[in-house]
């Protein structure tokens, strides 16, 4: 077919094909196979390219996209989950290679997650009972 729309869709596929196609390259091959003046193939070059460049802007847009999820993906397989980190506390506990100090501050931390600590238990004492709020008439309630 020799249609605007055919032509036009013959350069397309042709950039994507080949997408670092020069203008030059592209106009020659395009004469051999149309027959057609170099203003024809300027109109048709115009409107293909601009499909062109639409096309590699969503493939850039998908690019981007799986680009951020694999990263996304990678931050959440480095993250330590809570039973990770108390199993690197438990090895350095464990471990006789580690010094006394790095034990102690792995075996401090591990009793924090896990609550060991008794609760510190707080007394109150109240010394004088007094009103928090009196009346218009200046009573006590």
């Amino acid at each position: 077919m020799n249609t605007p729309k055919a032509r036009q869709q013959w350069i397309y596929n042709l950039l994507v094909k080949k997408p670092t196609l020069s203008y030059g390259d592209c106009c020659a091959e395009f004469s051999l196979k149309f027959a057609k003046t170099k203003r024809t193939f300027d109109k048709d070059w115009k409107t293909a390219t601009k499909k062109f460049k639409e096309y590699q802007k969503i493939i850039e847009q998908e690019k981007l996209k799986a680009s951020i999820e694999a990263e996304k993906e990678a931050v959440k397989k480095d993250i330590l989950t809570k039973q990770d980190a108390m199993e690197v506390l438990t090895e350095i506990a464990k471990s006789t290679t580690n010094s006394n100090t790095d034990r102690i501050k792995a075996i401090s931390e591990l009793a924090k997650y896990n609550g060991w600590h008794a609760p510190t238990k707080q007394e109150t004492t109240i010394i004088q009972e007094q009103p928090l709020f009196e009346n218009s008439f200046g009573k006590q309630q």
